[in-house]
């Protein structure tokens, strides 16, 4: 679709006679046509990066290795991703600007995250273009205005985002009043002639301001009252209260907004979550964050995870362990069991209490039978649940492994799991 095509499309969607004069007014409708348009394909596409994160994940590594080729999703992904190629060029953009790297950070972190990225940075650039009281009335100004939106979708501006949230450098997802929309601001910079500030000025005069800006990746100052106690190295930079509120809510533990030293409940969560993480292998965990630190990965895994849904999990182990990796349409990544992998742990526990020979003959006869009865059946997630921690409360008891609790964490597991 041409250009002149795009833009034909964006007038009748906002009610407007194609060929009629254009008033301020109209250029404003024709601009909030756009970001409709925009908000809708860089949902689609999205769900391509989702689409294809989860159809080629067993392959990625080889589909790296194979051909550069491969390291592109426009092409590989079908309508969605031509379609928002398309609104690139025709906003002056090239389509290689939403080319996204099997090895790409989009890749490595929940598609819930990912999509809360992308909105924050379409919601932050219009509230500094609202801040800035920046007027939209012509083509060029709508052009350059919708053009800074379809930036926020792209691949550099999501990972730029990602990347400085864990550093602590700007951030479309930063709490700190203003810093959003700077980060916003920064992805698409030529919006700054919008601005009444560039008003009167030449145009070699606004496109100078336009590339002038400075871009910094040093870490804008924590406010006091958001500045946590007992940060160690490791920890990623810039980290706020609020943000280690969310994180002890996502690890089930007291939500205070202190991680604490070595050896806290919260450092503790942490270090039992990525022995979790670890020991999936489709997750390629660094042996270097699993030390109770919240380091990048760690902060990046935890970023938009919801509380402790303590109906399916019992420990940050288990979350880690047994969550849903990549989320379906009702429910966000980690927030359900995987139940493929519940059911492996369940079979490997009964193999244990029949096998192994710290246990084996200690259940009785009915207990076990009872437990491969269970095991044969079509279980609901519920069952499946119960049928595991009953398993686990057999086996803690046996070896003496606090015999009080029901849940998976990682000293259990090594014992039933020996190298």
């Amino acid at each position: 679709m041409p250009k002149t095509s795009y833009w034909a499309n964006l007038i009748v969607t906002a009610g407007l006679q194609p060929d009629a004069e254009r008033t301020a007014e109209d250029w404003d409708l024709v601009f909030r046509a756009g970001v409709y348009e925009i908000s809708r394909q860089c949902d689609q596409y999205l769900d391509v990066l989702f689409r294809f994160n989860r159809e080629q994940r067993a392959g990625r590594q080889d589909l790296a290795a194979a051909a550069a080729a491969a390291g592109a999703i426009m092409g590989l992904s079908g309508v969605s991703s031509k379609a928002i190629g398309i609104a690139a060029a025709a906003f002056g953009l090239a389509s290689s600007w939403f080319e996204a790297s099997v090895n790409s950070v989009l890749f490595t972190i929940e598609p819930s995250a990912l999509r809360n990225v992308a909105l924050q940075g379409r919601q932050k650039y219009l509230d500094d273009l609202k801040q800035k009281n920046v007027k939209i009335n012509s083509r060029p100004d709508t052009l350059i205005a919708l053009q800074g939106y379809l930036t926020q979708c792209s691949p550099a501006a999501l990972e730029a985002n990602i990347n400085n949230a864990a550093s602590g450098a700007p951030s479309v997802v930063s709490p700190v009043p203003g810093v959003a929309e700077k980060a916003a601001a920064l992805a698409a910079p030529s919006s700054t002639i919008l601005a009444p500030a560039a008003a009167g000025k030449s145009v070699e005069q606004r496109a100078e301001q336009a590339v002038g800006q400075t871009i910094t990746t040093k870490p804008l100052p924590v406010p006091l009252t958001e500045q946590p106690l007992n940060l160690q190295p490791g920890d990623s930079r810039g980290l706020t209260k609020t943000q280690i509120r969310d994180f002890q809510a996502a690890l089930g533990v007291k939500v205070d907004g202190d991680p604490g030293q070595a050896g806290s409940d919260t450092r503790k969560a942490l270090q039992e979550f990525q022995i979790g993480m670890s020991k999936r292998p489709e997750t390629s965990w660094p042996p270097t964050e699993i030390n109770g630190t919240l380091g990048p990965r760690t902060f990046s895994r935890l970023s938009g995870m919801k509380a402790m849904p303590k109906k399916y999990f019992l420990s940050p182990f288990e979350r880690a362990y047994l969550g849903n990796l990549f989320g379906d349409k009702t429910n966000a990544a980690f927030d359900v069991p995987d139940v493929d992998r519940l059911r492996g742990v369940s079979a490997n526990l009964l193999d244990n209490l029949e096998n192994n020979p710290e246990l084996k003959g200690k259940v009785e006869e009915s207990v076990l039978a009872d437990y491969q009865q269970r095991a044969n059946k079509n279980l609901t997630v519920d069952e499946q649940l119960k049928l595991m921690s009953d398993m686990i409360a057999d086996i803690r008891k046996l070896l003496m492994l606090d015999p009080q609790r029901r849940d998976l964490d990682s000293i259990l597991y090594d014992r039933v799991n020996p190298k």
